[in-house]
């Protein structure tokens, strides 16, 4: 059980004024209340979240829209319906290849959206761009645009 002074200490130099469970002296630095993060009272709310929701699927989870989450949480139970012989591995595969053309779409539009921005910024940039002299780009250093 570690120990906890009352008193907090504002000196910016120190070691943490809390004791281990082992009863040795903790050797973490504190902070302006004395105390290390691990033993400052006020933390604890923040420690007792712990690593929840902060796994980088779960950040990825979180970015996504509420339409790609359902997709996910659908090919995640077709997953487990496979493994628990719930859902025949075919039907698995035509989920999975309808997932696909799907997530494609959303891509290309994603990619439009971009474009779209990106043309929005250059008219609003393009009285200020000073044009590149003739004859400085050339038609063959372009590739794959029409």
């Amino acid at each position: 059980m570690t120990t906890v002074p009352d008193e907090p200490i504002t000196s910016r130099h120190q070691r943490c004024l809390a004791t281990t469970k082992a009863g040795q002296a903790c050797r973490a630095w504190a902070n302006d209340s004395g105390y290390c993060v691990g033993h400052w009272a006020a933390a604890h709310p923040n420690r007792v979240k712990g690593g929840l929701n902060s796994s980088k699927s779960k950040r990825i989870e979180r970015l996504l829209s509420p339409r790609l989450r359902d997709l996910l949480t659908l090919l995640e139970s077709a997953i487990t319906g496979v493994t628990t012989g719930q859902v025949a591995p075919a039907q698995a595969q035509a989920l999975s290849s309808l997932s696909n053309s799907l997530l494609r779409v959303y891509m290309a539009a994603e990619v439009e959206l971009q474009l779209r921005h990106l043309e929005g910024m250059t008219r609003i940039a393009a009285p200020r761009m000073k044009a590149l002299p003739p004859g400085r780009v050339k038609d063959d250093d372009i590739d794959g645009i029409d």
